[in-house]
């Protein structure tokens, strides 16, 4: 056994990995392994077999894979690796779903004598490595394990430790597992297997950082547990649930480890029917997903030259850098008939191939009352129609006769302007959808914990929000005319406006991805003859007559972040004068958008910014006096408030420091002190320049 006298530390997605290992004889001395998720794992399973059609139902047996075993059958010593191995294989099962055992004090649930196995401890480890990844069902065993020359402790996570507690969520997890299996009823293709659990897992999945923007070290991270329960993951939970469902179907598969991206990083391979394996990532699949419309496929069944980016271990390297021998990839990508990207058109109707026979309608000439298929045919293969719309800034789904449309059971995902017609008034759903919901024709996540559309030329008095909501998404109210809403009233739980990509979500929980766009309390103004707020909300208030978000860090257009009370917009759309509050820092963007009938603004003396396109299109106002201490004037800020056929004045104090915007329209006249920097801008850019108060 080697002698270390040191501390690796390794700082990657696995979290921090930190062991000391010294020189041992007679004293004990203990060995902390703090490993997210350690040196690496190899997994494969024994093929199970299952009728065609007939589905698959979840079985702890099934779950299970000998890979690790059966490859330390191929190492000299390999006999000891295998009896400590079958050792805690029996201890493991005996304490997986028995609620009348419990971990001792110290969180052990089963303790080895290494002198019987003639191990040393780095070899115990490896013991213990291999079996986690053989066994990922077994997300209860802890990523810290005792070790010392005599004796090897292995640990359980904390939280399952009392028996009746873990015996309860084994029965959860089971549900949540059969409910990816039963997706896969009627396949048997491991391509197609591999592809319906990827999609899923990309669609459930949330990926979780720390506090200072690390990859997560919870240890439910690096289990099953954060993807099942909606925790969030990294990249050891992508590839174990992966690994896990596969095994369940009878599809060889492996976990490897090594390198991506400058980090510790987890993927996966898998044995196709052609006999040849295939890379697969899914974590950085579920970072594609949100940028690009072909969905989750970008790192999916690749061969090693697609993969070159990606390096494994080696079985010559130690520690944190050894890997078991992998299988032989194929070199070039598998070419499967169904191919995400690809596009084709029926009848009236245009479709992306977002997936293993599912695809995207981004585009329809149908018009009056549409309905949404549930599946179409092309090329001798049905898909589902599971997505609406195109990742492109306002292009929607169906043009502008269309009267109302309705959804598909199947639909799980929507783009941002994908329901953006402006001749809607609504929209309706089946019943039998999993992911949304309607309720007077407005569009809603299932538990309406987000709006997610409503019809542009939908009239109403009154919109109260259900207490549940807590998102209303980017461009969700934004109605084609002035004032189609009477009254929006805002409940106490909403806390995030311009939530953009949040229609692929969890299977049985909330839509929401963290990505925000400003400025949308502009919109929904302009489509509110009157906004409230509850009182109890902790994000949202109103103040002379504006929309406020209260005391939170913001950053503004020039990139600085503020705590204060940021102005998002008016109360009503028929505002004529507007006196911004006291303690009010900035006026966000699209802030006051293309109101009708507002005439005057009254600044106060705190602001310190004017975000891009804040008083757009108020073409009313024929002066603005800008208050001393403003220091940012950001693009468009003020624009197409001026018209040609009339002469605007404008006031910006000594203190502004930058001005982007440029006035393009009508005689403008900037008033200040000479030789400021707004009188420098009036000059470079060819303006009139007063020094003379505006009357």
């Amino acid at each position: 056994m080697k002698l270390f006298n040191s501390i690796l530390m390794r700082k990657g997605e696995y979290g921090t990995i930190c062991y000391t290992i010294r020189g041992m004889k007679k004293k004990k001395y203990l060995l902390a392994l703090l490993l997210a998720f350690v040196v690496v794992a190899v997994l494969s399973i024994k093929t199970n077999v299952h009728a065609a059609g007939s589905g698959y139902k979840y079985s702890d047996k099934n779950s299970e894979s000998t890979y690790g075993y059966d490859y330390f059958g191929t190492v000299s010593n390999g006999d000891k690796l295998q009896t400590l191995y079958k050792d805690l294989d029996a201890a493991a099962k005996a304490f997986h779903n028995n609620s009348s055992k419990n971990a001792d004090s110290n969180n052990v649930f089963v303790e080895f004598d290494l002198a019987n196995y003639g191990l040393t401890v780095d070899e115990a480890v490896e013991v213990w490595i291999v079996y986690k990844f053989d066994h990922p069902m077994y997300y209860w065993i802890s990523k810290d394990v005792i070790c010392t020359a005599e004796s090897f402790k292995v640990k359980v996570v904390p939280e399952y430790k009392n028996g009746t507690k873990r015996v309860n969520e084994n029965k959860r997890l089971k549900n949540k597992i059969q409910g990816y299996l039963n997706l896969a009823k009627g396949e048997t293709d491991p391509y197609a297997l591999a592809s319906i659990f990827q999609r899923e897992i990309c669609l459930s999945a949330e990926y979780k950082y720390d506090d200072d923007g690390a990859p997560s070290d919870e240890e439910y991270c690096h289990n099953i547990v954060g993807i099942l329960r909606e925790k969030g993951t990294v990249c050891e939970g992508y590839a174990k649930l992966l690994s896990l469902l596969l095994n369940e179907c009878g599809v060889e598969n492996v976990i490897v480890a090594g390198v991506a991206g400058g980090q510790n990083h987890a993927w996966n391979m898998v044995k196709l029917a052609n006999g040849n394996w295939y890379y697969c990532d899914l974590t950085w699949d579920d970072v594609s997903m949100m940028l690009y419309e072909t969905g989750s496929y970008n790192n999916f069944m690749k061969g090693s030259k697609a993969f070159s980016n990606h390096e494994a271990y080696s079985e010559n390297g130690s520690g944190l850098e050894f890997l078991y021998k992998l299988p032989r990839a194929s070199y070039g990508n598998y070419k499967s008939k169904v191919k995400p990207g690809k596009t084709f058109k029926k009848g009236k109707d245009s479709y992306l191939i977002s997936g293993y026979k599912e695809v995207t309608l981004y585009k329809t000439t149908r018009i009056g009352n549409v309905t949404i298929p549930e599946t179409v045919k092309y090329n001798g293969v049905t898909y589902k129609v599971v997505g609406l719309g195109k990742d492109e800034y306002g292009e929607t789904l169906v043009n502008g006769k269309v009267d109302s449309i309705r959804l598909p059971k199947t639909i799980r995902m929507i783009w941002d302007s994908a329901l953006l017609c402006p001749s809607i008034k609504s929209i309706s759903v089946n019943k039998y959808n999993k992911f949304y919901r309607s309720k007077n024709g407005i569009l809603y996540t299932k538990n309406y914990y987000t709006l997610v559309q409503y019809p542009r030329s939908k009239k109403i008095s009154k919109l109260v929000l259900p207490k549940n909501t807590h998102i209303i998404a980017y461009r969700a109210i934004d109605t084609a005319e002035v004032g189609l809403i009477g009254e929006l009233v805002v409940n106490a739980n909403l806390d995030s406006v311009g939530t953009t990509n949040w229609g692929a979500g969890h299977l049985t929980k909330k839509s929401h991805f963290s990505n925000e766009v400003l400025g949308q309390w502009g919109h929904i103004a302009r489509s509110c003859k009157k906004v409230t707020i509850s009182k109890a909300n902790k994000i949202f208030a109103i103040k002379n007559n504006c929309i406020i978000q209260k005391g939170v860090m913001l950053y503004g257009s020039d990139g600085n972040s503020m705590k204060g009370e940021h102005v998002l917009g008016p109360a009503s759309c028929n505002v004529r004068t507007i006196t911004l509050p006291r303690n009010a820092i900035g006026v966000q963007c699209n802030a006051f958008y293309d109101l009708p009938n507002l005439e005057s603004v009254k600044f106060n003396k705190g602001l310190k910014y004017l975000d891009s396109y804040a008083f757009y299109c108020n073409d009313n106002i024929d002066n603005f006096i800008l208050p001393e201490g403003l220091v940012f004037i950001d693009k468009n800020a003020l624009s197409d408030c001026f018209i040609r056929y009339k002469t605007f004045h404008i006031y910006i104090p000594k203190s502004v420091k930058t001005i982007l915007d440029s006035f393009d329209y009508g005689h403008v006249v900037i008033h200040g002190v000479k030789n400021s920097y707004a009188y420098k801008y009036a000059k470079k850019n060819g303006y009139e320049f007063s020094t003379s108060s505006i009357k």
